[in-house]
């Protein structure tokens, strides 16, 4: 794992990704570890690998909120604003949590976000 954050630090997001994959067949394909796997991918800004990975985490441990607030984060990525706002309903049907949109709007990278027309939808729900 120190090697991982290594390769995370100095911005070798693949060669993060072949180490975890690695690391995920001795674990016999672990949620957490593919969680990690996207986040390799999304700091490489590989969106659409990082959404794959992220929805099989999801799958293998589907109580962990956690991994659905960072799903946003690669939907984001993705200019997937629609099914974002399903999944912000989704979490908080299910979980019974929101999102912090006055934080989101201090982030550059949600700016396409805010002035979309989903969002505008969302907020008129």
């Amino acid at each position: 794992m120190l090697l991982m954050d290594h390769y995370f630090t100095t911005g070798q997001f693949q060669r993060a990704v072949e180490g975890l994959n690695r690391l995920n067949k001795r674990f016999d394909d672990d949620g957490m570890v593919n969680y990690l796997i996207a986040a390799a991918q999304f700091s490489d800004n590989r969106f659409s690998a990082a959404k794959q990975s992220i929805d099989k985490a999801i799958k293998q441990e589907p109580t962990k909120v956690n991994y659905y607030w960072f799903k946003s984060d690669i939907l984001n990525g993705l200019k997937s604003y629609q099914t974002l706002i399903e999944l912000f309903k989704m979490i908080e049907k299910k979980f019974d949590e929101s999102p912090d949109l006055e934080l989101l709007k201090t982030q550059a990278e949600w700016a396409g976000f805010f002035a979309s027309k989903e969002y505008q939808n969302y907020l008129n729900r």
